[in-house]
């Protein structure tokens, strides 16, 4: 199957797989991926797109983990959630690239704000003291995802 693609989408590719190539030793960093994507397609190639920082879940839990990716276009380009930080805790995701899995991975779902569901588990994480500062010290937000899922699973056989 032959895909079509506007010129503004033909860079949005080009860069997205070439910074994963040329950063292949980039775990975990989907903020300044996403922001990287934003700031030089923009000014490169004046490609209007957006940095969107939201949540994923790994569909074992109820908790969410913050996370960015970039759109253009309405399609989401993802090559953070692919390396993650933590793969011994946090699956690799997908390698997305404007709206197409060019790499299979764990199946996350994507989410502009975290669903009450999530917003309900870290309340009640918060209610029991020695989680406390487990969530505020870890500085890697995929990181935190292993980590409430852990907790929540504790949290229920107490």
């Amino acid at each position: 199957m032959q895909v079509l693609l506007s010129d503004e989408e033909a860079s949005v590719v080009r860069t997205a797989l070439r910074l994963r190539e040329v950063a292949s030793r980039l775990e975990g960093a989907c903020y300044r991926t996403a922001l990287f994507l934003w700031l030089y397609l923009k000014e490169r190639f004046d490609v209007e797109g957006t940095a969107v920082v939201g949540y994923v879940n790994e569909s074992i839990s109820q908790a969410y983990a913050s996370h960015a990716w970039f759109e253009f276009e309405g399609k989401r380009t993802d090559v953070a959630l692919s390396r993650p930080l933590h793969p011994e805790h946090n699956p690799a995701g997908p390698l997305i690239v404007q709206g197409i899995e060019l790499e299979p991975g764990h199946v996350y779902t994507y989410h502009r704000t975290m669903p009450e569901e999530g917003q309900k588990l870290l309340k009640a994480l918060l209610e029991y003291p020695h989680f406390r500062p487990m969530l505020g010290s870890r500085k890697n937000t995929i990181g935190r995802l292993s980590l409430v899922s852990r907790m929540a699973r504790c949290a229920e056989s107490i």
